[in-house]
């Protein structure tokens, strides 16, 4: 499921932190911004 997310006139983040349904929380470090990530649930 795609979604977007609109940062402003930001032009770094230092990560993201995604929360997935089974409670397991993933983080991207320094992810690239005007970019399309494709971010997995890890297997558990």
């Amino acid at each position: 499921m795609p979604l977007y997310f609109g940062l402003g006139d930001i032009d770094k983040l230092d990560s993201i932190e995604v929360v997935w349904p089974s409670k397991t929380k993933q983080v991207v470090k320094s992810p690239r911004i005007d970019a399309a990530l494709r971010i997995n649930e890890p297997p558990q």
